[in-house]
């Protein structure tokens, strides 16, 4: 058995592990078990810490269905709180880590976690009809691929329906995660969203990467200025511009620890 934190990250969450001494293997199937709601332990993903020479940690993430995540805005957040409050002694100003694909940069305080974001490419305003009823749209990757989209009444959109249509669309080959969004007040660069989370295979109650990618994308849209609040399900959350970078700032909670259970890793 492994001992694990659950964390919530304004509502997406996840179960972390310490594997810096490499005693575990993450694969499809232990994720698959560990985040099934009803079977498992229940979680938007699972990831594990690691050691990797030149930075603070090494973080593996996999999503519920199984596949490997390059990136999770969220997942990182809950990462760099982990390993600031329970796995190291010397406490930084910043700490850097690697992903998949790219490396990161994070501080803590407290609960609350800024994560310096360093993927932002692909972008592209998608063609066509399936795409004339909405009022913006934009496509780019943020670590990992997102349509971001504006609707009209955000609240009673059918986000599941249209999310899943859109993140399998034609026009994306490896697929999108899918952000519907609403402007609440355009003065104070206040959105709500809401998105369909690729590799969880429904809507989430926040999705980090899926937040950067709507507020780069209204920067574009309504050419506002260095701060943009976003409005999830989980909370409010914060992306922050400064010259030519970016920073996604939002709090994080360990909900608690335990163990699992034999059976459930080796059945």
């Amino acid at each position: 058995m492994f001992s694990f934190i659950k964390y919530s990250a304004t509502g997406n969450d996840f179960v972390l592990v310490d594997n810096f001494k490499r005693s575990y293997k993450l694969t499809s199937d232990l994720a698959q078990k560990v985040c099934h709601r009803h079977l498992g332990i229940g979680a938007d993903g699972l990831i594990f810490l690691q050691k990797k020479a030149g930075y603070d940690f090494e973080m593996q993430i996999f999503n519920p269905d199984g596949s490997e995540a390059q990136m999770c805005g969220n997942g990182a957040r809950a990462a760099l709180h982990f390993y600031h409050h329970y796995l190291t002694k010397k406490t930084k100003k910043v700490y850097q880590f690697k992903t998949m694909n790219s490396v990161y940069h994070g501080s803590v305080k407290k609960k609350l976690v800024t994560l310096e974001m360093t993927e932002l490419s692909d972008i592209k305003k998608p063609t066509g009809e399936d795409f004339k009823d909405f009022n913006q749209c934009l496509f780019l990757n943020t670590g990992v691929p997102h349509l971001v989209a504006e609707v009209k009444n955000l609240e009673n959109y059918p986000v599941d329906v249209k999310g899943k249509y859109f993140r399998y669309h034609k026009q994306f080959p490896i697929g999108a995660n899918v952000d519907f969004f609403e402007v609440i007040d355009a003065k104070k660069a206040l959105i709500a969203l809401r998105t369909y989370e690729r590799g969880v295979e429904a809507e989430t109650m926040a999705c980090g990467t899926g937040v950067v990618a709507t507020a780069v994308s209204c920067r574009r849209f309504y050419g506002w200025g260095d701060k943009i609040q976003v409005k999830v399900k989980g909370g409010l959350l914060q992306v922050e511009f400064k010259k030519d970078k970016i920073y996604f700032q939002g709090e994080v909670s360990d909900q608690f620890e335990g163990k699992t259970f034999k059976n459930l890793i080796e059945s």
